[in-house]
């Protein structure tokens, strides 16, 4: 009885452990955390729940977890992994606008260039 008591408690501490780092993506946070708690499937939700989230640096998911927390561990894990594919979709659609100011900078833009305003008040005056 002791053997199992003391198993459980380093597995909740082997849980505890993990943190996300400064510069540490989601992604990367999540799937050390995850590679742990599949090799520990006896620690309870409450638990692995709060190992996830005191060691979780604050941004949006943390929030969210903090309105609303997961009921289990399955749903911890999805709502983490639905967090992580909007992170990797807002840096394509960034890297998309670099490279469309990047374009417009060099001139190769197709919208139309507008004429500066002060060109377009000299050329009017001068109609009059």
């Amino acid at each position: 009885m002791f053997g199992s008591a003391i198993q459980k408690h380093q597995d909740e501490r082997a849980l505890m452990e993990i943190q996300q780092g400064p510069n540490e993506t989601l992604k990367t946070y999540q799937k050390r955390y995850n590679d742990i708690l599949l090799t520990k499937p006896e620690v309870k939700n409450k638990v692995a729940y709060m190992a996830f989230y005191r060691r979780l640096t604050y941004g949006k998911l943390k929030k969210a977890l903090i309105l609303e927390t997961p009921l289990s561990k399955d749903e911890l894990t999805t709502r983490a992994r639905q967090y992580v594919e909007l992170e990797e979709l807002k840096s394509k659609e960034g890297k998309t606008k670099d490279l469309k100011d990047m374009l417009r900078k060099r001139g190769r833009s197709k919208s139309p260039r507008k004429a500066p305003v002060w060109d377009i008040i000299q050329w009017d005056r001068g109609k009059s």
